[in-house]
């Protein structure tokens, strides 16, 4: 009897614990919670749009690791403004954000802290701005609800037989196209760089098109009415192109008649540039005189007679000339009085000699 009762005590005593344990866990109560929380805590407050299931004494986690507690919920400014206190053991940067998280499907939640950079933290009592409100479970189900409800169950079903008669026997494949799948989303992966630069020339380039669009719109009207007046003009352009064609049967018969004499021209085209390439000398010679001896012959028929020559003196005997000076004579041609008298001897060429010698001298 004793036994007994011994081991019907230790059943009632670990049904107690559990019963304890399981109290704590859905009240979100602690054994230090209970005690009463030290005096090393500050607080923080921050203001929802919705704290649907949030209570008094719910956790306040970051990164997963409980911080503090919420220690009241009140409605300020048509908002929930939910008050907490944080161990000092964790001092978060001012630019941090508040966000309520689902605890459990049965609609407890609690508040999630994410730490920010900013250098400088938060003091008792500030206010946290950055604030997201969790998604309303209830409300998404009522909106999906229509949704689902014209959902045809044997419709359903009967997809679901023909992707699995699709995918029965073709596992290999399938495992290859995923094997190849991964391959691809890798390879991108590894050239993000690349994807990222083609996207930022894409935009460079869609900015340009924006940038210009009346330039744009002017090319396209232009190439509209272009288009038009093709249009307007068919008849004339097919007697073009048939005029065309003829032209170019003609021309082959043309070239394919003379090939003998076309080769012949180009074969003595090839000795005459030959022989101009050797005599480029002269050919430059004549060139460089020309101006000068041009303007002579110029000078020499400028009134009209075949040939105007100037007769600076006639005589048989010896110097000075007893001829009269031509006033300024002496600044062209030097002293006349004291230059000796050169014996007149005819110099007679022909037409051709003449003309070489007066453009470019004799050889």
């Amino acid at each position: 009897m004793t036994r007994t009762a011994i081991k019907f005590g230790l059943f009632v005593a670990v049904c107690l614990l559990f019963t304890v344990y399981l109290a704590a866990t859905i009240g979100n109560t602690t054994f230090g919670g209970l005690i009463g929380r030290g005096p090393d805590t500050h607080t923080l407050a921050a203001s929802f749009d919705d704290v649907t299931g949030l209570l008094v004494d719910d956790n306040v986690k970051v990164a997963g690791v409980p911080v503090g507690k919420v220690t009241g919920v009140r409605v300020e400014a048509g908002k929930a403004l939910v008050r907490m206190e944080i161990d000092s053991d964790h001092q978060l940067p001012s630019d941090s954000a508040a966000a309520i998280r689902w605890r459990n499907l049965i609609g407890q939640r609690y508040v999630y802290l994410f730490p920010g950079d900013a250098p400088t933290t938060f003091e008792d009592g500030d206010v946290v701005t950055e604030t997201t409100n969790v998604i309303d479970l209830g409300e998404l189900f009522n909106r999906l609800g229509p949704v689902v409800a014209t959902i045809d169950e044997g419709q359903v079903n009967e997809f679901l037989e023909t992707v699995t008669s699709a995918l029965e026997g073709n596992e290999a494949d399938i495992s290859q196209a995923l094997h190849d799948l991964a391959t691809v989303v890798k390879g991108l992966g590894e050239r993000d760089e690349a994807i990222g630069n083609l996207i930022e020339n894409l935009e460079v380039v869609s900015r340009t098109i924006a940038d210009r669009d009346a330039q744009i719109e002017t090319m396209l009207d232009n190439l509209a009415a272009l288009a038009r007046t093709f249009s307007d003009n068919t008849q004339l352009l097919d007697s073009a192109i048939v005029e065309m064609g003829a032209f170019n049967r003609d021309l082959s018969g043309l070239l394919a008649t003379n090939r003998d004499e076309l080769d012949r021209i180009v074969a003595n085209l090839d000795n005459t540039l030959g022989t101009v390439e050797g005599e480029l000398g002269s050919v430059q010679l004549a060139l460089d005189r020309l101006d000068d001896n041009g303007r002579a012959a110029f000078l020499s028929s400028r009134n009209g007679e075949f040939l105007n020559q100037t007769i600076l003196c006639v005589t048989a005997l010896p110097p000075p000339c007893p001829t009269p000076i031509v006033p300024g004579l002496d600044a062209i041609v030097g002293n006349s009085a004291t230059r000796q008298p050169v014996a007149y001897t005819p110099d007679r060429r022909s037409g051709g000699a003449a003309v070489l010698s007066l453009v470019g001298g004799t050889r």
